[in-house]
């Protein structure tokens, strides 16, 4: 390809990733590997879901490869990163194949990427990895299991509480780490707990709906 064709290609990306023009650039590809958009590490959280969802995508300086043990679903594990200061969640889904944390915004604002840390709901999107050291986590599939669901797994396929599904981890583990602390809630005190999650579909009805069923032990 020629330069003037690498340099329109390297706009377009930069536009669709909304990165700005001296952060990045096209390399041509190379024999063995292809091409890759090389970056300045740490950008804003859009920026940084496209360095980890896409091979091609590469880092212009890579550090030492770091081993940080993690205490995750009740079970020890240790996890092999570039970067230590990488989000919380970037390590679950990629390093750690748990899925149940989804990226929404990457601004900690939506709060799909909920997990527990020592039992407190905690936006994994903007949690650096270095900052969990020998605390406790837990993802939504650490909470229940498929033969043994959390009660509020229960309630939310009872009441049909998802729609597109995008939002329900953040939805459950918020409300998890809620009843664990107030376990006769109102329905005023629901709807506060879980306004900073959002749901594009527009089913919080039946999603309140959902805590105050396995609230009632229903």
């Amino acid at each position: 390809m020629k330069k003037s064709r690498w340099a329109a290609a390297s706009a377009i990306l930069r536009s669709t990733l909304a990165i700005p023009s001296s952060s990045c650039s096209l390399s041509p590809p190379h024999p063995s590997i292809g091409g890759w958009l090389k970056v300045q590490p740490m950008q804003m959280g859009r920026f940084e879901m496209g360095v980890q969802s896409f091979p091609f995508l590469k880092p212009d300086k890579e550090g030492p490869v770091k081993t940080i043990p993690l205490h995750v679903n009740g079970r020890a594990t240790r996890v092999t990163v570039d970067d230590p200061d990488m989000p919380l969640l970037y390590t679950l889904r990629d390093n750690l194949g748990l899925h149940g944390p989804r990226f929404g915004c990457g601004l900690g604002q939506c709060g799909s990427c909920t997990v527990h840390i020592d039992g407190e709901a905690v936006r994994s999107c903007i949690t650096p990895l270095s900052a969990v050291g020998k605390k406790k986590i837990v993802t939504l599939e650490g909470l229940g299991a498929p033969d043994k669901l959390h009660a509020l797994q229960k309630a939310f396929i009872t009441e049909q509480a998802a729609q597109c599904g995008y939002c329900i981890n953040g939805m459950i583990m918020e409300a998890a780490a809620f009843l664990a602390h107030n376990q006769n809630p109102s329905e005023a005190q629901i709807k506060r707990a879980l306004a900073h999650n959002l749901c594009r579909c527009g089913t919080h009805l039946r999603i309140v709906r959902a805590v105050k069923r396995a609230a009632a032990g229903v």
